[in-house]
Order: C-alpha cells, then structure tokens, then sequence
C-alpha cells in the first residue's frame, strides 16, 4: 500500500503508529510529542531555489530590482 500525504502532522501520526518512515525538516519535529525517533541525516539533501518570470520587459522595476539584488548576493 501506498499512500502521499502533504501534512506533516498527519505524516507524524502515521509514523507513531508504525505506518512508515519520513524526511521532514528537523524544525518540524523539534518540540513535538510524538512518540518517534529522530535520527540526522549525515549528508542533508538540498534544493536550488530559482527565480522564474516571464518577461523581463514588462515586469515591474522593483521585482527586476529584487532579483538583481537576490542575483548578486546568493552564492552558488
């Protein structure tokens, strides 16, 4: 059986209740009661996170702005 849940408390209960196993962010789990074991993952998964618009011409300045300024203080 499989099922995909989006909600991380509903994800939580199931885990208590032996239904399977979870990534969440620790933030998530931190000062929750839940009966489950929490173990780090050595080599934490990342994801890029992008801008994306449609066209540059008609944007508005400030968010042309804010992307130069996102642009150029992000490190790769």
């Amino acid at each position: 059986m499989t099922s995909e849940v989006t909600d991380d408390y509903t994800i939580m209960a199931m885990v208590e209740e032996g239904l399977g196993v979870s990534m969440l962010y620790r933030r998530t789990v931190e000062g929750m009661r839940a009966d489950i074991r929490v173990r780090p993952i050595v080599h934490a998964p990342s994801r890029d996170v992008v801008a994306a618009w449609r066209s540059w011409d008609t944007m508005p300045i400030a968010t042309r702005r804010f992307i130069d300024y996102m642009s150029s203080h992000i490190v790769n």
